[in-house]
């Protein structure tokens, strides 16, 4: 279903480099069947306020959002923040530090959770690169 609102375009060009425009719109739509006003305050706020501020480059706020998530044992929203660490130029070795690193504030049980999906959302990652490379080259 389209949204019935036009996006904040700011929201909707940040969202689409880290998370891929399908995802982002996506987002907005189910945001936006709960409440239309909230759907705007959350565009304007996240995705196009703290999302898109100059303070610290995109690749270290996603380094944040993966330490955050992993802490909080938010697998999901881990598994998008780790696909978009990466988009942001982050190293896979860098995004793994960081959730090492958190074993010191959440433990080893979810540093386990989230080294088990890191470890599945980049095998997935990888596999969609091949594919991709081998449609470019067929």
């Amino acid at each position: 279903m389209p949204l019935k609102r036009k996006p904040y375009p700011p929201a909707l060009r940040r969202g689409s480099m880290l998370f891929t425009r399908e995802y982002t719109l996506k987002v907005f739509q189910q945001l936006e069947g709960w409440d239309p006003e909230f759907a705007q305050m959350f565009q304007r706020y996240v995705y196009g306020g703290m999302y898109d501020r100059r303070v610290i480059d995109q690749k270290t706020r996603e380094l944040c959002a993966v330490a955050a998530c992993t802490v909080l044992n938010a697998l999901p929203q881990l598994e998008t923040h780790i696909k978009a660490s990466i988009r942001a130029g982050a190293t896979k070795r860098e995004v793994i530090e960081v959730v090492m690193q958190m074993t010191v504030y959440c433990g080893f049980p979810y540093f386990l959770q989230a080294a088990r999906l890191f470890d599945r959302v980049m095998a997935e990652w990888d596999l969609a690169k091949e594919r991709a490379a081998g449609r470019r080259k067929g």
